[in-house]
């Protein structure tokens, strides 16, 4: 159990540190490989 709560925080991190990181105006970040995703970054009010 401990390996999959260790596992999620760092995809969140890796998700969070994504988002923060994106340049310029598209709801979409670029292609992030080690997620194998692109991640949708417009933050709701």
């Amino acid at each position: 159990m401990v390996y999959f709560i260790d596992d999620l925080d760092a995809k969140m991190d890796q998700v969070i540190t994504a988002i923060d990181d994106e340049i310029g105006d598209s709801n979409w970040t670029a292609w992030k490989n080690a997620l194998q995703t692109r991640l949708y970054r417009k933050r709701v009010e």
